[in-house]
């Protein structure tokens, strides 16, 4: 058998055991402030509940907006009979209603431009051409019958004229005033929601006010469910920080105990010997 048989046994070596115990302390002198700081805590987090603001988070409407509210909610109910009156004047227009056959003024206003023409034809040019036929012997002729017919013709000729001017300036103008109805049609159809969109802003407006109250009511409700929560927070938060007041930290090492070949162990003791007088004596060790 070898020198260093003796270590080759197989039993395993037995274990001893360490344990450390630390503790954590603040300052005794801190100790009663530290215990005050927590009880007071638990008198004014815990034992005083939080509350919400008691009045009302929504601003409600000024009287002159009620006012407004409601006076605009009477008209849009209402309607506007303006707005139907014009939209019934366009339809007119647009239909030609006001054009020659429908405008009942125009054979008075041909006839007003035609007076002057007709009085003197009747009076003067007429008389006129009898008194000079007649002067001459020849009443009733061929000759003085296709006068007074040449007469006839040109007074109906100026009087058509004049009619045909009125007509035209009348057609014209009804044409003119078909084109602008037709052309503002659009806007006469959306002018007709504004009744009902007045009266969805004034909707709008007070369902705005009662969702403000319902948000608010919420709050107040919710606010209710975590107001406890949040003073334990607010309690175990400070707690924590109070919470040096005591508390071991208990640590245990396991060490292996060395129990081989004696020579074995003197050796490494040895040996850890001369390697901290190396350390400590060497050329860089602290003594040196």
């Amino acid at each position: 058998m070898g020198l260093f048989s003796k270590g080759s046994s197989s039993a395993p070596a037995p274990v001893s055991t360490t344990t450390q115990t630390t503790s954590s302390e603040p300052p005794a002198f801190q100790v009663p402030f530290i215990k005050k700081g927590l009880e007071a805590a638990e008198r004014d987090i815990l034992g005083r509940p939080q509350q919400f603001f008691p009045g009302s988070t929504v601003t409600p409407f000024s009287p002159q907006t009620e006012a407004a509210l409601t006076e605009t909610e009477r008209l849009a109910l209402l309607g506007s009979p303006n707005i139907e009156a014009a939209q019934d004047l366009a339809a007119q227009n647009i239909r030609g209603d006001f054009l020659l056959r429908g405008n009942p003024f125009l054979q008075e206003a041909v006839k007003s431009a035609t007076r002057p023409m007709t009085e003197t034809y009747q009076q003067d040019v007429v008389p006129g051409i009898d008194a000079q036929f007649s002067s001459q012997g020849r009443y009733g002729s061929g000759l003085h019958n296709l006068a007074r017919q040449r007469a006839g013709l040109d007074f109906a000729d100026r009087v058509g004229d004049v009619g045909s001017r009125l007509a035209y300036q009348n057609y014209a103008n009804e044409r003119a005033r078909q084109e602008a109805a037709a052309a503002a049609a659009a806007n006469l159809y959306q002018a007709g929601f504004t009744p009902a969109q007045q009266l969805a802003g004034v909707g709008a407006a007070r369902e705005g006010l009662s969702d403000a109250q319902l948000q608010d009511a919420i709050m107040r409700f919710n606010f209710a469910q975590q107001e406890p929560g949040i003073r334990a927070r607010e309690y175990g938060a400070l707690a924590g920080l109070g919470g040096a007041l005591g508390g071991r930290q208990v640590a245990q090492t396991l060490t292996p105990v060395q129990r081989g070949n004696p020579l074995l162990t003197g050796l490494g003791a040895a040996s850890l010997g001369a390697g901290i007088a190396s350390n400590l004596w060497g050329p860089l060790g602290a003594f040196s």
